[in-house]
């Protein structure tokens, strides 16, 4: 049991350079911002990086085969 509520959102994108800092903004209130990037094309990882350049707390950023492997190492955790 976790000791305090914690609230996480998941953000999945594509090429939204023009749009991820406006939804990111409007998510900093949450206490986990997860984002799922699909190998965008254009500048989406940059604008989301400019967020982890200022040490924007529980952002985190993940493309398919980190999510992956990821899930693969919890998987293996969770059930030892």
């Amino acid at each position: 049991m976790l000791d305090a509520d914690i609230l996480s959102t998941v953000i999945f994108c594509k090429n939204e350079e023009d749009r991820i800092k406006d939804c990111i903004d409007s998510l900093l209130w949450c206490d986990e911002i997860v984002i799922i990037d699909d190998f965008s094309s254009d500048l989406t990882l940059e604008k989301i990086k400019e967020f982890n350049n200022d040490n924007v707390q529980g952002l985190h950023l993940y493309v398919p085969l980190t999510l992956i492997k990821e899930l693969v190492i919890f998987t293996l955790f969770c059930n030892n």
